[in-house]
């Protein structure tokens, strides 16, 4: 709180009337683009989306490169081991030596899988994976200090954040809505991907791609415009709209959405709890329970997610025994190989 406290002093410092550049403003819309997937152009390519957004950053990168980015800024190259990146160079670090034990010891292997199938799983897309990771550090964590480095440059990304996650939040439950009645299925809802058409049926995604990258966009939402509201002290996120976010993505009916805030409320009940005053600690309790009550309840009255829950249970046998995952995990294996 206070670094963040003490960037926004030093910012504020700073001319209000200063113009909010081209390059800026393409970088802030490539930000905000990126994750809604509905604009994703064409099948990924071995991890690789193709969207609007990658095209902006594209230009973005372009730009910078034929200014001398490097050379006009090595004086004020950040340090990736200063305190607000450390963690992450740190976990960088540690994935790639994880992964070259993963290599040596052959644990990518897997053994009913054909040549192909097992190069793609243990070299391609480790691969790639570390590639994205550090290739997302870079551009969304890095690249800010020069491209945001002003308070009216910090209030534009606010402005498109907030109008792009309200007009997919609104469209969302339009979508659903028609969805839920329609008959004889005249209306089956906004497809995932403009690339494949696939609909994902009753359940709320927005244009956010499928439900399950819809109920990240919808928590990740929440934590950028409580954000805003902090940096301009203001309190535009309510009660109502936290309701409705959280309702959203409740009706995602996404099996990893549901762990996922499982498993967060846990962490952050065991993190915060300590720094939480003795007098709101019952509070705190009472809403750490509450999530995950909420998430519990929602999963298990979720035939879906049941769905999901039963074909869990019998993966890692399954995989044990030799035999090929034919059950609704199929579609995710790409993200249990590396647990197994």
């Amino acid at each position: 709180m206070q670094s963040f406290t003490t960037l926004k002093e030093n910012l504020k410092d700073r001319v209000n009337s200063q113009r909010v550049g081209t390059l800026s403003k393409v970088y802030v819309w490539s930000i905000c683009l990126e994750p809604l997937l509905f604009f994703l152009i064409k099948n990924p390519l071995i991890g690789l989306s193709p969207n609007i957004s990658r095209y902006l950053q594209t230009i973005v990168l372009l730009v910078l490169a034929s200014r001398f980015f490097l050379r006009t800024y090595i004086s004020r190259a950040p340090n990736l081991f200063a305190p607000q990146y450390r963690m992450l160079s740190y976990y960088i670090i540690f994935t790639v030596f994880s992964g070259l034990y993963g290599i040596h010891s052959g644990a990518y292997t897997v053994r009913y899988l054909s040549l192909s199938e097992t190069i793609d799983v243990s070299v391609i897309r480790p691969l790639t994976e570390y590639i994205i990771a550090l290739y997302y550090f870079l551009y969304f964590v890095v690249l800010p200090r020069y491209l945001l480095n002003s308070p009216v440059k910090l209030n534009y990304f606010f402005k498109i954040f907030k109008t792009t996650f309200y007009f997919s939040l609104f469209i969302g439950f339009v979508d659903l809505i028609l969805v839920l009645n329609s008959t004889n299925n005249f209306y089956e809802g906004i497809p995932r991907h403009i690339s494949d058409m696939v609909r994902p049926g009753s359940r709320f995604h927005g244009i956010a791609g499928e439900p399950r990258d819809a109920f990240v966009y919808l928590i990740l939402g929440i934590g950028i415009l409580s954000l805003k509201d902090l940096w301009r002290n203001e309190r535009k996120l309510t009660k109502i709209t936290i309701g409705l976010i959280v309702l959203a993505a409740l009706l995602t009916q996404s099996a990893s959405g549901f762990i996922g805030l499982l498993f967060s409320s846990a962490l952050l009940l065991i993190f915060y709890l300590k720094r939480v005053p003795p007098n709101k600690v019952f509070p705190v309790i009472i809403l750490s329970i509450s999530l995950i009550l909420t998430s519990f309840i929602g999963a298990i009255n979720s035939s879906r997610v049941m769905l999901y829950y039963d074909a869990f249970l019998e993966v890692f046998e399954t995989l044990s025994a030799g035999y090929k995952v034919t059950s609704i995990l199929k579609v995710t294996m790409n993200n249990i190989y590396p647990m197994w």
